[in-house]
């Protein structure tokens, strides 16, 4: 693709007629090509592309010529049965990508590898219910960034009516500031509507909440008022839709903040808790001005211990890359410390363990914080922190990190199937991963079970020389799994 990039070959659009093209593809050895002009309804023309010598069959559109596609990106291959149907032959099928610049390329990659990793559906995270937690604040305003359109015109079908309630609504957008736009032919048959579409943090839009004006169902149902002047009039129904779909918008949420859902959006911000009676007026009083603020707050004054409350309230975890507290981080009145050279010098104050690591020109670091009272070091907390970093990477280097990769069978895996996927299981034998070997038995496949056996034992068999069982084959519902070990090396 790269040198064809290069020759930037003018790509033409050429109608030929059916049996010229059946005849042409035939003649090189193209039968599938030919299959499909035969399945190509007779009043449509049969259109092929033609770039220098070579002439495909195609629907098109194209680009005008092959210098279109310097920016492009193979993206993976699979098999394919012909029709999709396993009796006939297996094709190869391969993906790829073109775009106009490198950044649009890029930008296309990233938004499919965040999509992958925020997809909420996917069956490999661990998921768990927490009650309380398992609450959602709907705010009014959200902090998406947004666009809100009007659909079109329903006059024609509806007359004045639908004519002022469509104003009434634009007029309703004016006055709130909102910008919006006219989305020609996407109106409701039953009246005009204010639909809400979202953009996510990868650049998706999705339709979400609306507002619709429906003029069809009062009508339907009967539904009647008296108006001021006495006369019996059918009254509009007002749709209100916050966030459309509540299950949809929930994995919208979950996929664009990666599953990390923000701070505002839980229902309890902070929770003020007092220790004695003394205290509560106090703890009324820092609630009242976090909700000025702008927090979600409340105060805790029963008279319970201060552990079982804060047990009670979900509070944030925050973890730090800092381990060890230093020298003005210690805020207690005594320690246990140990000297430069890692003699014990008993209990010191620490105003005076701090005068003795400035005499020394070192730090007092924290190493036992659990102990009472807790126990400090007089050292050079940066060199500690470089030969601590330095061990690591030697351990680090030591060690091998050993994956369990999967490949899939099936009782009825064709030969070449069959060997693409035990080059797989060598090859991560070969790399020191272990294997885990599924097999899959469909409907009526589970009462030869015996078949699957078969085909695992051939597997154990054929690799035996480089690796050994580590479980044994077992049924899991309707799955047989073996998982294989690589083989120790003689030292």
């Amino acid at each position: 693709m790269a040198e064809l990039a290069k020759k930037d070959e003018v790509v033409t659009r050429e109608e030929w007629l059916r049996d010229d093209a059946v005849e042409f593809f035939k003649s090189i050895g193209e039968d599938y090509k030919a299959e499909i002009i035969a399945s190509i309804p007779s009043n449509e023309p049969i259109s092929l592309y033609r770039e220098g010598d070579f002439i495909d069959l195609c629907r098109g559109p194209h680009v005008p010529s092959t210098g279109k596609l310097k920016v492009f990106k193979l993206m993976k291959v699979a098999g394919a049965y012909w029709r999709g149907d396993s009796n006939n032959e297996m094709l190869q099928r391969i993906y790829g990508t073109a775009w106009a610049t490198k950044e649009d390329q890029q930008a296309y990659l990233t938004m499919l590898e965040e999509a992958e990793r925020r997809d909420h559906r996917s069956e490999e995270r661990c998921l768990a219910r927490h009650d309380a937690g398992a609450r959602l604040y709907a705010r009014r305003r959200s902090h998406f960034l947004y666009r809100r359109s009007t659909a079109r015109r329903m006059r024609r079908l509806y007359g004045s009516v639908a004519s002022r309630a469509e104003q009434a609504l634009i007029e309703s957008l004016r006055r709130t500031g909102c910008e919006f736009e006219i989305s020609e032919g996407e109106g409701a048959f039953y009246g005009p509507k204010i639909e809400y579409t979202l953009k996510d943090a990868i650049g998706r839009h999705w339709q979400c909440g609306t507002i619709q004006v429906d003029f069809s169902m009062p009508a339907r149902l009967g539904a009647e008022y008296v108006d001021a002047q006495d006369q019996r009039r059918v009254p509009v129904m007002l749709h209100r839709a916050i966030l459309g779909s509540f299950e949809r918008f929930i994995g919208m949420l979950i996929e664009n903040h990666a599953g990390a859902l923000p701070a505002w959006l839980a229902p309890e911000h902070v929770v003020v808790c007092c220790i004695s009676e003394s205290s509560a007026d106090y703890a009324q009083s820092v609630a009242q001005n976090l909700k000025k603020m702008g927090f979600r707050a409340s105060s805790d004054l029963r008279g319970e211990k201060i552990t079982r409350k804060i047990r009670e309230h979900r509070v944030f975890d925050i973890a730090t890359e800092k381990k060890h507290r230093i020298n003005g981080e210690i805020r207690i009145p005594e320690v246990r410390l140990i000297g430069v050279e890692g003699e014990q010098l008993g209990i010191v104050k620490v105003p005076d363990a701090l005068a003795m690591a400035e005499q020394h020109d070192v730090d007092l670091v924290e190493i036992a914080p659990a102990a009472v009272p807790p126990v400090c070091r007089l050292m050079d907390y940066g060199k500690f922190r470089y030969q601590e970093q330095k061990r690591q990477q030697e351990a680090k280097a030591k060690q091998k990190i050993i994956q369990i990769k999967e490949v899939k069978f099936r009782p009825g895996t064709d030969e070449g199937d069959y060997q693409v996927k035990l080059r797989n299981v060598k090859r991560f034998i070969d790399d020191g991963d272990k294997v885990k070997v599924t097999l899959r038995f469909r409907g009526r496949e589970m009462a030869h079970q015996e078949l699957g056996m078969r085909v695992l034992e051939r597997i154990r068999d054929e690799v035996s020389e480089i690796c050994q069982v580590e479980a044994m084959p077992k049924l899991e519902g309707r799955q047989m799994v073996m998982v294989l070990a690589p083989r120790k090396k003689a030292s």
